[in-house]
């Protein structure tokens, strides 16, 4: 461990806690200690150089070395081998178009959700079956946590979602890609299937979905009906969870991924006219981001045009997680980001 910022701490874990709680380096939960064994382990284990700087992260545009990121994943709970996983999800974050500014910032509930493909997810053993976006799999708590903790405590992130939401502690889990009948979802991104990667998701909240239905078309069409009025009339992008057995419906009724997106992206629609009046008004009038501005895409607007909550069939991203059990989840970026999702391989 190099000599930069170190902390002198008291031997009582009870007080260390008490320490960097008060410091403000920590989410509230209690931290792993960092200390300089933990941490230089931490780093072999990347194969990288401690100094190398992954990035500047914002606000404060702290400089994101591998040492302070691995600081960061020791503090979570990490093992040394989840240290690549979290840096690639740092390096998504860090990508201009993601607008991690606007995500440390925003008033929004939106943070960054982490979503691990290849053979890494399965050589860590980062849950993608039953209960991946809950509690039990040490890869997703502790890989979601380092993340967010690297953002807090290298970038200065902010407090100021008007309610945030419990991602905000963690988000994290991998693509069940062995159950799904499609391609994963990293070669939609331009990767090769065995490659490892991760998408980092700017997701605003989870919103569970039971869509009852007996063939695919029935299921995508209540999939439809429910992200509709998935808690705003618009979004830029948004993350379509099937489970397994949805899937399996959906692909042998003869969607594909991109036909799925299709079949959502004229269904999943709304009419001013559902609003009360002045609300609907409002919406129509609205000035909307350049890259986000339904008038532009449909023409005349009234209140009964059927609007999309998605620019675009392809701002709708379709992948399979999760056990069987016939519920899916909906999860809609914050609106302010106009590309929401990036991935970036493993190193």
């Amino acid at each position: 461990m190099s000599g930069f910022a170190k902390i002198v701490a008291p031997e009582s874990l009870k007080e260390i806690n008490n320490l960097y709680y008060s410091m403000g380096l920590t989410d509230g939960l209690p931290i792993v200690p960092p200390t300089p064994d933990s941490v230089n382990e931490m780093i072999a284990a990347s194969g990288r150089d401690a100094q190398e700087i992954i990035g500047y992260v914002p606000p404060k545009k702290g400089a994101a070395t591998v040492e302070k990121i691995a600081i960061n994943a020791v503090m979570a709970g990490c093992l040394p081998e989840y240290l690549p996983v979290v840096i690639a999800g740092l390096e998504a974050c860090l990508e201009e178009q993601f607008n991690i500014y606007g995500v440390q910032n925003t008033t929004n509930p939106v943070t960054p959700a982490l979503i691990v493909h290849g053979p890494v997810a399965k050589s860590l053993e980062v849950n993608g079956e039953y209960d991946c976006l809950g509690s039990g799999a040490r890869a997703n708590a502790t890989i979601g946590r380092a993340l967010k903790l690297a953002l807090l405590n290298i970038g200065g992130g902010t407090h100021r979602g008007t309610h945030g939401q419990p991602g905000r502690y963690t988000y994290c889990f991998a693509e069940n890609e062995e159950k799904s009948p499609w391609p994963p979802f990293h070669t939609d991104r331009g990767f090769a299937a065995g490659d490892s990667a991760v998408t980092v998701f700017g997701a605003g909240g989870s919103v569970n979905m039971r869509p009852y239905g007996g063939r695919g078309r029935e299921v995508l069409a209540s999939i439809a009906r429910m992200m509709a009025l998935g808690g705003s009339p618009r979004h830029s992008y948004c993350l379509v969870i099937l489970n397994p057995e949805h899937a399996r419906l959906i692909a042998a009724d003869g969607f594909s991924k991109q036909s799925a997106r299709d079949f959502l992206y004229e269904h999943a629609r709304v009419r001013p006219n559902g609003f009360p009046d002045a609300v609907a008004q409002a919406w129509i009038d609205e000035p909307l981001m350049e890259y986000m501005d339904f008038r532009k895409m449909l023409g005349g607007v009234t209140k009964d045009t059927f609007i999309p909550g998605c620019d675009a069939p392809e701002h709708i991203l379709i992948l399979v997680a999760g056990g069987s059990g016939g519920h899916c989840t909906f999860v809609p970026a914050c609106f302010t980001q106009p590309v929401p999702v990036m991935t970036k391989r493993v190193r």
